[in-house]
């Protein structure tokens, strides 16, 4: 049995290609480049680069950030629809990285 993690990097579930292509910023019509891609933004924290996704859920909310450098992913769950995690899993994933 396989982690996630090494499910995704050793691609067991879709090809190295559609991976990439999952994780690359896309350009929309218009010429607007945006830092979205099927699902995930594209950010960074303090340079270094982060793949990011949040859901919310009739009274929950999520966020999920993966750094793939360091291979890191910080998931942070609420159950109520009040304040939104974002803030403070990016918070927590630098200083993850830091160490």
């Amino acid at each position: 049995m396989f982690t996630w993690q090494e499910t995704i990097k050793n691609n067991l579930l879709i090809s190295k290609e559609t991976t990439e292509k999952a994780y690359t910023n896309y350009t929309l019509n218009n010429g607007e480049h945006i830092n979205y891609s099927y699902g995930w933004h594209i950010k960074e924290i303090n340079g270094v680069p982060t793949r990011e996704h949040g859901g919310l859920f009739f009274g929950f909310k999520s966020t999920g950030v993966y750094l793939p450098n360091y291979d890191i992913y910080v998931v942070r769950l609420k159950n109520c629809d009040c304040n939104s995690p974002t803030k403070i899993t990016r918070e927590i994933a630098e200083l993850a990285a830091k160490h």
